[in-house]
């Protein structure tokens, strides 16, 4: 290879990596400005409401789940929401039984400047049957949870706010612990 040759494939390559450097430089550019125009989308969050159905005395007849995936981007109206209910062998020994389906009905949404929320009231139904013959039975017997879940704008928190809980009889009671 004659030495202007060898020259000039020299200053090609050194052309080519300038040229190579320069397009990563711009497109890193680009990719950035790009991902600073459109901020990333918050995740969704489950927010978790659990209470032990039991009596006053002390036994605990299960446990009741009711689950909110708030989304903080998304408006509250479309937050999927679902609820749970196991009871124990301290309840089968009473012929406690659940009456249905347990349902969280939305009462309402809203935001303001600070957050998205919705408020919820969660249902399940009970009846009481003599114990391992199955009728005659009593009930149905309404339990009842209030409760709010926020998505704050800026931080993207999810937040629940228990506010109230009903049992079908003065005797009974939602525990918030096992």
């Amino acid at each position: 290879m004659n030495g202007k040759r060898k020259e000039r494939i020299v200053q090609l390559t050194r052309l080519a990596t300038a040229g190579a450097s320069l397009s990563l430089l711009l497109l890193a550019g680009f990719t950035s400005a790009q991902a600073s125009e459109k901020p990333m989308a918050a995740a969704c969050e489950s927010a978790d409401v659990t209470l032990y159905p039991g009596s006053w005395l002390g036994p605990r007849y299960g446990e009741w789940n009711m689950h909110i995936i708030a989304c903080p981007d998304k408006n509250p109206s479309t937050w999927k929401k679902n609820s749970g209910v196991e009871l124990n062998a301290v309840a089968s020994n009473l012929g406690m039984n659940v009456h249905g389906d347990p349902v969280v009905r939305t009462t309402e949404t809203g935001e303001n400047q600070h957050n998205r929320f919705g408020r919820y009231e969660a249902i399940f139904q009970t009846r009481t049957c003599v114990p391992y013959v199955g009728w005659p039975c009593r009930g149905p017997f309404v339990w009842k949870a209030q409760f709010t879940v926020t998505a704050d704008k800026k931080t993207k928190q999810v937040n629940v706010h228990l506010q109230g809980r009903t049992t079908p009889a003065p005797t009974l009671v939602l525990y918030d612990t096992p």
